[in-house]
């Protein structure tokens, strides 16, 4: 899950290099210990 979340800050159009700092500081400290090793494949529904 943290790959995925990863790919959509880095596919964001035109963020400044200090916004997609932060994005990844937050993925790392608010996300990605509690979610990211989840496969994404997990959160999907029928």
């Amino acid at each position: 899950m943290a790959e995925v979340i990863q790919e959509h800050i880095d596919l964001l159009i035109r963020p400044s290099s200090g916004t997609t700092k932060t994005y990844r500081t937050m993925l790392d400290l608010h996300i990605g210990n509690v979610i990211g090793y989840l496969p994404w494949t997990s959160w999907i529904t029928d």
